[in-house]
């Protein structure tokens, strides 16, 4: 439906987004280079947080990637030549710390017979409810038969969280690229 009307991907993505557009756009192709699925980076960003560099949970997550304070931290301690000091409410450094983050997940994640779509969603999954869940969630759909990288199987199983956590989680990478389609102008979208 994007494809025939244009117009309607330009009007649901938030106007706050549009000054942002290039720097997010230049953090994707630095982290992941020049096939960064930048609407999939963009529609996170959305889900996270609308757009909103002052965004606070009630968790207390902030900024546009909704990063917890503990999180900031340990970005600012992990790759301190992009993420030192902490500053998620600064977009920069919001979108760079992200990207990096992102990225350790989906290398941790990736594997020979993984597909593209199943590592970033299983990234994302790892983003919003720890990459410790997702191994365990990985290791308890191998255990009943299915498929650990097929992130649609993975879904299927939960290795121990509350039912509404888990819900969220298996949710957040469907919002993402439901939400993707809004960005397709911006770059490369995944096929998923």
């Amino acid at each position: 439906m994007v494809l025939m009307f244009p117009g309607l991907a330009y009007a649901q993505v938030p106007t706050e987004a549009w000054a942002y557009r290039g720097d997010m756009v230049r953090s994707a192709w630095r982290v992941f280079g020049p096939m960064a699925p930048v609407a999939e980076l963009a529609a996170q960003i959305h889900q996270e947080s609308a757009w909103k560099i002052n965004a606070v949970s009630w968790a207390g997550a902030q900024g546009f990637t909704q990063f917890m304070p503990g999180t900031s931290k340990d970005m600012a301690a992990r790759f301190p030549s992009e993420c030192a000091p902490a500053n998620p409410f600064n977009a920069q450094w919001a979108f760079r710390c992200r990207d990096r983050y992102l990225k350790s997940l989906t290398r941790t994640i990736a594997n020979k017979t993984i597909s593209e779509c199943s590592e970033w969603a299983l990234g994302f999954k790892a983003y919003n409810g720890g990459l410790g869940w997702v191994k365990r969630d990985r290791k308890l759909t191998a255990a009943s038969g299915g498929d650990p990288n097929d992130w649609r199987q993975v879904n299927l199983y939960n290795a121990g969280r509350k039912a509404s956590a888990h819900r969220e989680n298996r949710e957040y990478p469907e919002r993402i690229f439901g939400l993707s389609p809004r960005y397709n102008s911006w770059g490369r979208m995944l096929e998923c």
